[in-house]
């Protein structure tokens, strides 16, 4: 009995806003991943501080497969290939989870983010399965 093939079933793209920076440039390196309308949230911080939370939403298992290709195929060799192997890191269950440094994709780059939180694009991918290889083995495929 054979496997089932890999799909991606929806896509969620976020990040935060901050009022230091420009909003139009962060709503540039969204609308670089995905056509779709950012829906907005206005949230303070424990602090009191205010910002906004971007979020995209990909239902649509081809669109959300696109921004999916389109993220890994604009990574360079040595970032694909740490996602490809640190992939554990970045499973829970059936969802994947990328940051990818806000800076550098206003650069148009796509590079994993390392730092501390604010400044990523969080992208989330939610699978039709668990199996981690099988993952793996579909990310190297879109490539």
């Amino acid at each position: 009995m054979g496997r089932r093939p890999v799909k991606v079933s929806s896509l969620e793209i976020s990040t935060m806003c901050y009022p230091t920076e420009d909003p139009s440039k962060v709503l540039s390196i969204l609308a670089t991943l995905s056509d779709a309308k950012p829906n907005e949230q206005r949230v303070s911080s424990h602090y009191g501080y205010s910002f906004k939370v971007l979020t995209v939403i990909e239902k649509s298992p081809k669109k959300a497969k696109e921004v999916l290709s389109k993220v890994i195929s604009s990574m360079d060799e040595e970032e694909f290939e740490e996602l490809i192997n640190t992939l554990e890191l970045h499973m829970d269950g059936r969802r994947l989870f990328i940051r990818i440094d806000k800076q550098e994709a206003l650069l148009g780059k796509t590079r994993l983010y390392r730092n501390d939180p604010g400044g990523y694009v969080r992208i989330k991918v939610n699978f039709n399965t668990s199996n981690l290889e099988d993952v793996r083995e579909f990310i190297k495929e879109i490539r």
